[in-house]
């Protein structure tokens, strides 16, 4: 784009499927979704498809061009005009399709400009190179009604009262009943109208009441219906009212109920139709409880996996992660693709620990001896792994204890972390994973547990070879490992306890930690050939596990 507000110039931005925009504020976000936001509607535009140019005024209040306004002021004197590109990728049957259409095969996207001038009219042209140039400008009236069949736009500006709710609402009922307005029996019989509409607007209820139910799990139900009307062309009001234990009109819910409703009744419009659908949101994260803004995170990338979305924000939550590219970085009123997460950090003002300044993928373990055993024989076993902690791209944190695993999460998500469990297979570990999990903070793919073949319960020290850490953990604690209550079926810490109070030998938690730091010890001294064989195919799988998210996260060794 060049000349849009506050944007003189800037670079090739690539959309992913999820595109995050970020940057202080007034420093030119909300001017970079508007310009894409505003593009894309007269893009839409099917009066493109008539002429060559034409004159774009505001309508019902979206977003529009006005030359005074949108072309920095300092330029209109010199008769500068805004621009905006586009580049579409095309899939196998838009291809087909397009060469159908214009006779021409598009070996890379489908470029297009928009060129707004003092007058505000904006030009239409289609940029390709060489003879085809030439064919396809021919045709630009049937090329921008190819891309408006194609493309759908929903756009949820940052202020979201009860109004921008109940207009998708509204957009969503008018899209349905277009179905209804070209039947005869609709033209013929205005008197049916009501009849014809009440089961559309039933099903739309229970489709929203489904949806909003994600985000709000004590609505009852969900009415929606057309204020009283006597023509289809008058119709615009639409009222909505919600039943969360108290039926209230939509408009009179709080901010964050109001916020949500809009989102999740978008989530809803994107399940219906979602192969055209891009969806830009500012500051999605407005309005919302903590809480709500991890089910927010979970809901965009869900509609990202069926259409288009591009939203500015300033919450590290919902950055997107796994791919640095979909991050846009706006300072300065220049717009540029984050560098690594240490540079959205710096720009979101993310305060980290040392170790985890520069880390993009976190392996969150129970305790320091866990931590330490894991990172000897991670850099043993594995070369990628070995140098991704080497470069600091991998840490390992600890929790202090299992039942603190739901604070470590949602801190390093907001340090903008990928992040991997490791748990105990014990009462405390599986507590904390089935919290974290209901907490929607965790996946059940992100989480591994120190699972000892044939034990009820265990932890990390039941997979070692006992020969690494024996001699050294019987002299400090004055023991022998050995005999039946050594070689009981109870996890590492309770045969430990067993063994000490058979030998009337202190068994407070201080001995406990000392004995697994002697472990702790012995493995990093001599990390071959510490795992059980019978235990091996745990730590090889925990291994590929977190090999699998250092090279989703492009990690180069």
């Amino acid at each position: 784009m060049e000349n849009y507000r506050s944007i003189r110039r800037a670079q090739k931005l690539g959309l992913e499927d999820l595109t995050v925009l970020v940057g202080p504020n007034n420093e030119g976000k909300s001017n970079i979704m508007r310009a894409m936001v505003m593009g894309m509607r007269v893009l839409r535009r099917e009066s493109l498809a008539v002429s060559r140019r034409v004159v774009i005024r505001r309508v019902q209040g979206h977003v529009a061009y006005s030359y005074e306004r949108d072309c920095p002021i300092d330029l209109q004197q010199l008769k500068k005009k805004t621009t905006l590109e586009f580049d579409f990728r095309l899939t196998d049957p838009e291809q087909r399709d397009f060469f159908a259409l214009t006779g021409v095969r598009l070996q890379t996207g489908l470029r297009v400009a928009l060129t707004f001038d003092e007058k505000n009219e904006v030009e239409f042209k289609v940029r390709k190179q060489g003879p085809a140039g030439t064919t396809l400008t021919a045709q630009r009236g049937a090329i921008a009604k190819f891309i408006a069949d194609r493309l759908r736009l929903e756009y949820v500006s940052a202020i979201r009262t009860a109004q921008a709710a109940q207009r998708v609402v509204l957009d969503m009922v008018e899209e349905r009943l277009d179905e209804l307005s070209d039947s005869q029996a609709y033209r013929a019989a205005v008197a049916r109208v009501q009849e014809l509409e009440r089961p559309v607007l039933n099903d739309l209820a229970t489709e929203v009441e489904r949806t909003l139910r994600d985000f709000l799990p004590q609505v009852k139900s969900v009415s929606v219906a057309l204020a009283p009307n006597e023509g289809r062309a008058s119709r615009r009001d639409v009222i909505v009212t919600v039943d969360d234990g108290h039926p209230t009109l939509l408009d009179a819910k709080g901010d964050g109920v109001q916020s949500l409703a809009a989102l999740a009744l978008l989530r809803q419009a994107a399940e219906r139709d979602p192969g055209q659908l891009i969806l830009a949101i500012e500051e999605p994260e407005a309005h919302l409880h903590p809480s709500a803004i991890h089910q927010l995170g979970r809901v965009l990338r869900q509609i990202s996996a069926r259409g288009q979305v591009i939203i500015t924000t300033h919450h590290p939550i919902l950055v997107s992660r796994g791919a640095s590219a979909s991050n846009i970085v706006v300072e300065g009123s220049v717009a540029r693709k984050a560098r690594s997460v240490a540079d959205l950090r710096k720009t979101l003002g993310v305060r980290t620990s040392d170790n985890l300044t520069n880390a993009e993928l976190v392996l969150i373990v129970e305790g320091e001896s866990d931590a330490r055993i894991i990172g000897a024989l991670a850099g043993t076993q594995n070369e990628v792994l070995k140098s991704a902690l080497e470069e600091g791209f991998l840490a390992i944190q600890q929790t202090r204890g299992a039942s603190n695993l739901s604070y470590v999460l949602q801190s390093s998500k907001e340090a903008l972390a990928q992040q991997h469990v490791l748990l105990d297979d014990d009462v405390a570990g599986r507590e904390s994973y089935s919290k974290a999990l209901g907490a929607q903070l965790i996946e059940a793919s992100d989480v591994n547990f120190m699972r000892a073949p044939g034990k009820g319960e265990s932890e990390l020290e039941d997979l070692l070879v006992v020969d690494v850490y024996r001699a050294a953990v019987e002299q400090l604690l004055g023991i022998q490992l050995s005999g039946n209550k050594w070689r009981s079926n109870k996890k590492w810490s309770d045969r430990l306890e067993a063994v000490l109070l058979a030998a009337g030998r202190p068994h407070d938690k201080k001995v406990l930690v000392a004995a697994k730091t002697l472990v702790a010890d012995a493995i990093c001294t001599a990390p071959a050939g510490s795992v059980m064989v019978t235990a091996q195919s745990v730590f090889d799988n925990l291994l590929q596990s977190l090999e699998q998210k250092l090279a989703d996260l492009n990690y180069k060794h």
